[in-house]
């Protein structure tokens, strides 16, 4: 059976992928419901780190 990816990292993933897309961050606040500053934590840990769930960011759930 395949795992289902948390929500939360779906949305991790969402707002990173957005970033790179050219939204705005405040439109990526609106479109998710999250802060500035966790956008921004995501995108330096996507830089930093890349698609490694062990880091608590999995881009591949997209």
């Amino acid at each position: 059976m395949a795992l289902r990816p948390d929500a939360r990292e779906v949305r991790k993933a969402l707002a990173v992928k957005l970033v790179y897309q050219g939204y705005l961050y405040d439109e990526i606040q609106t479109i998710l419901e999250v802060s500035r500053g966790s956008i921004t934590g995501w995108k330096q840990a996507y830089e930093e780190f890349g698609c490694k769930p062990k880091h608590g960011f999995d881009v591949s759930v997209l």
